[in-house]
């Protein structure tokens, strides 16, 4: 998972595509900073061939890297105040500055605000943040709203999944179900759940309709009522529709895919390109920062189908 998601910054890098603010959330705290200390390195060599540099990188001695951790039970005010101070000064290294906060939830009050006013007013446009959290909950929307937001695999999951088809689950069971928990009890009992069988259908017709002559807009109104009805489950399966479109991603460079059913991705790679794919994920990530303050999930879920029709057609 580390590397795929490695390859769509190195990409968003080459288009010259790279948001300002990145949030990483799941995994492990080690493979979080890992993945942070890549995407900084990958961001820097673009412009910058100092020798050693990725060595400078991961051992925090890079001079365009700044690097913040918990003092004591928090991300104080005063961190953030002297982060900003940093910025301020003039860099005798061209090109880029990174910044990196771990813990990101843990943010006080007054640390919030002033992170806030600093993501606001960046001190120049070749800044980029990368937020490590270990309970995106925790944190405030305004951050969340502002932040490419990035789920690295936990451990468990590549094992819940075969798990799952040893249990002789249909393949899009176990795939689904291993993205929805990582609680076997709750997964068996989700089978019967109205609310999954729902999204499995939805998720089926959608994935099947991308090839088809007949739109996905036409498909699949009217809206399932577990899309408008409940914002968890929207969101989920928001999610989902991004780990398939990075799989067809990922068929189209020869890398491993999640999903078991290779027929459907290979079926669609046909019709939909890196580009295309890539332009869909931005579209269903921004629909998952705007729908916490959406009350009409209706309307954001046909706004989605209609921009992957578009995409598709592009």
């Amino acid at each position: 998972m580390m590397k795929q998601k490695l390859e769509w910054i190195k990409r968003t890098i080459e288009n010259q595509r790279l948001s300002h603010l990145y949030l990483i959330c799941g995994s492990t705290p080690q493979e979080k900073k890992e993945m942070a200390l890549k995407m900084a390195y990958e961001i820097f060599k673009q412009q910058n061939h100092t020798p050693h540099l990725e060595e400078l990188v991961n051992s925090l001695n890079y001079g365009n890297l700044f690097y913040i951790e918990k003092d004591g039970n928090s991300i104080k005010k005063e961190q953030i105040l002297n982060l900003q101070e940093e910025f301020t000064k003039t860099s005798l290294i061209a090109g880029p500055r990174v910044y990196i906060i771990e813990n990101i939830e843990t943010l006080t009050t007054s640390a919030a605000n002033s992170l806030l006013k600093f993501m606001e007013e960046p001190a120049g446009e070749k800044t980029i943040g990368i937020l490590l959290t270990e309970d995106k909950d925790q944190i405030l929307p305004t951050i969340i709203s502002r932040s490419q937001v990035f789920f690295l695999k936990e451990q468990a999951e590549e094992d819940i999944l075969e798990t799952l088809i040893e249990n002789q689950l249909e393949e899009i069971d176990a795939n689904l179900l291993a993205l929805i928990s990582k609680d076997m009890d709750e997964i068996f009992s989700l089978l019967e759940d109205k609310n999954y069988l729902s999204l499995k259908e939805t998720f089926i017709k959608l994935t099947h309709s991308l090839d088809k002559k007949e739109t996905p807009l036409r498909i699949l109104i009217p809206v399932p009522t577990f899309l408008w009805e409940d914002k968890k489950w929207f969101e989920i399966f928001l999610e989902i529709l991004i780990k398939y479109f990075l799989d067809i991603i990922h068929m189209h460079m020869n890398e491993p895919i999640y999903f078991k059913n290779k027929e459907n991705i290979l079926r669609n790679t046909r019709i939909l390109n890196v580009k295309q794919c890539e332009k869909i994920i931005e579209d269903i990530q921004d629909i998952i920062k705007k729908q916490r303050y959406y009350i009409n999930l209706d309307l954001s879920f046909i706004t989605l189908l209609t921009n992957i029709e578009k995409r598709r057609v592009a």
